[in-house]
């Protein structure tokens, strides 16, 4: 008849060298308060999740931006209202052909912005500096 120590695995026997029949309860005891613990604070932080704001639910936030003409990327253009992308590439290929803007009027030079448009646009629009007038050469 073979003895329980003889039928042990290696593994088993090393492992009996680790934990000791007489540490095995506490180290149980440990592991149960641990998930007791763990549970609770799960259970804690579902009451916060439920004072968060739903985002669907929530207004909208109006934000205002200014956006300078004569130096905005296609990309910043783009966040205007009504302006998409195909408008904000028509607005920097106008300014790189023509030169900067001098006023907010020069938008209506571009396919599709009209007066409408350009009134929603100007409160998004900062001032454009003033131009000096050109002086005749003096002789």
């Amino acid at each position: 008849m073979r003895s329980n120590a003889e039928d042990e695995t290696p593994l088993v026997r090393r492992l009996r060298l680790v934990i000791r029949r007489s540490e095995q309860p506490i180290i149980a005891g440990l592991v149960g308060i641990s998930l007791i613990a763990m549970a609770i604070y799960f259970w804690s932080q579902s009451f916060v999740r439920s004072g968060l704001i739903d985002i669907d639910q929530a207004a909208p936030r109006e934000q205002h931006f200014l956006v300078d003409l004569n130096s905005a990327s296609w990309p910043e253009l783009a966040n205007l209202p009504g302006i998409g992308e195909t408008f904000a590439r028509s607005i920097v290929q106008y300014r790189e052909r023509h030169g900067p803007f001098g006023s907010h009027q020069e938008l209506m030079n571009i396919s599709g912005i009209g007066p409408v448009k350009l009134k929603k646009l100007r409160t998004y629009l900062s001032p454009l500096p003033i131009s000096p007038s050109p002086q005749p050469d003096s002789p």
